[in-house]
C-alpha cells in the first residue's frame, strides 16, 4: 500500500504547539524553582555560617565576661569590706591620737602650771618713762602698799611687763563695770598701762598679794598666772555655762586649779579638761536670770 502524504492542518499544528509548550513549561518551571530553592538555601546557609560562628564566639565571650564580672564583684565586695575595716581603724586611731594629744596637753600644762604657781599677774599699774626692772619693781611695791599690802624687794624674784600696752583710762572704764565706787577718769590723762607678772621668792608674800583678788573697789586687778591651756579652758567653760544658762560659775583658785561651783547647792568641783567639765554640768539647774542679772550689773558671775 502506497504511503499517503498527509499534511497537518493549521489547527493540528496549533494544538500540538500548545500541548508541547504546556508540558515543557511545567517541567522547566519545576526544575527552575527547585534549582532556585536549592541555590537560595545553599547561599543562605553559606551566608549565615560565619554569623553563626560569630554568635557562638559572642556567647563564649559573654559567658567569660559574666564570670569575670562575678569575680570582679566579689573582689569589689572584699575591697569594700577592707576599706571599711581601714576606715574603722583610722577612726579608732584618730580618736586615740586625740585622746593622747589631750593627755599630753594636760600633762604639759600640769608641769608648766607648777612652775607658774609662784607668779601673779597685776593689771592697772601705771607705766613710767624709761621703765626698767628696778623701776617696775619699785612701782609695784608702791602700788600694792597703796592698796593695803606691804611687801619689800626681797619678796620679788623678778618681774616684767606682758600683754598689750593700752591707755590707763581704758583700764579704768573696765574696772568701773564691777566697782561699786567708780574710779574718776580724766580725759587729759595720757598715762598707759600693761599687765605685769611678778615671780615671788616666798609663798607668804604671794598669798598676801593674792588676797587682793577677792577685794572690791580696788584700782588694780590681781590674778593667778594661768597657762594658755587653762586660760582657754576657763574661757570655754564660762561661755558654755552662759550659753546653756546654767546656775554655776567657774574660776581658778590660788593654786591655779580650775573650779566649777554649783550655786544652787554651793558645791565645788575641780576639773582639768573640757570633757570632765561637761560631765560635771549634768546635774546643774537652768536659771536664765542668774547670768542676766550679773550682765545687767556689768559683772560676770565667773569673774572670781
Amino acid at each position: 500500500m502506497a504511503a499517503t502524504n498527509m499534511r497537518l492542518t493549521e489547527a493540528d499544528k496549533e494544538y500540538l504547539e500548545a500541548y508541547i509548550d504546556k508540558h515543557l513549561a511545567a517541567k522547566s518551571t519545576v526544575k527552575i524553582n527547585e534549582s532556585i530553592s536549592e541555590a537560595i538555601s545553599k547561599a543562605v546557609s553559606e551566608a549565615i555560617k560565619p554569623l553563626a560562628n560569630e554568635i557562638g564566639s559572642l556567647r563564649e565571650i559573654l559567658e567569660q565576661t559574666r564570670e569575670q564580672n562575678q569575680t570582679l564583684q566579689q573582689k569589689l565586695i572584699e575591697k569594700t569590706d577592707k576599706i571599711k575595716q581601714l576606715e574603722e581603724a583610722l577612726v579608732s586611731a584618730t580618736k586615740r591620737n586625740v585622746e593622747l594629744h589631750g593627755l599630753i596637753l594636760e600633762k604639759t600644762d600640769e608641769l608648766e602650771g607648777r612652775s607658774r604657781k609662784d607668779n601673779l599677774r597685776i593689771s592697772g599699774i601705771e607705766m613710767i618713762p624709761n621703765e626698767d626692772n628696778d623701776k617696775l619693781k619699785a612701782k609695784i611695791i608702791e602700788t600694792l602698799s597703796d592698796n593695803g599690802v606691804e611687801i619689800d624687794g626681797t619678796d620679788i624674784f623678778r618681774t616684767h611687763r606682758c600683754g598689750k600696752v593700752h591707755p590707763m583710762n581704758s583700764f579704768k572704764k573696765y574696772i568701773n563695770f564691777s566697782n561699786d565706787v567708780p574710779t574718776p577718769i580724766d580725759p587729759n590723762d595720757k598715762t598707759q598701762t600693761a599687765e605685769a607678772i611678778i615671780r615671788f621668792t616666798n609663798w607668804d608674800a604671794r598669798e598676801k598679794v593674792h588676797s587682793l583678788h577677792y577685794k572690791k573697789n580696788l584700782k588694780i586687778r590681781v590674778n593667778t598666772d594661768l597657762t594658755g591651756y587653762r586660760k582657754g579652758l576657763l574661757d570655754s567653760a564660762r561661755a558654755y555655762l552662759s550659753d546653756k544658762k546654767l546656775k554655776a560659775y567657774v574660776y581658778s583658785n590660788a593654786d591655779n586649779n580650775l573650779i566649777l561651783k554649783d550655786v544652787n547647792i554651793g558645791r565645788k568641783y575641780y576639773f582639768s579638761n573640757f570633757n570632765d567639765f561637761k560631765a560635771l554640768t549634768d546635774p546643774l539647774i537652768v536659771d536664765a536670770s542668774f547670768h542676766e542679772a550679773n550682765k545687767s550689773r556689768g559683772r560676770r558671775p565667773n569673774n572670781r
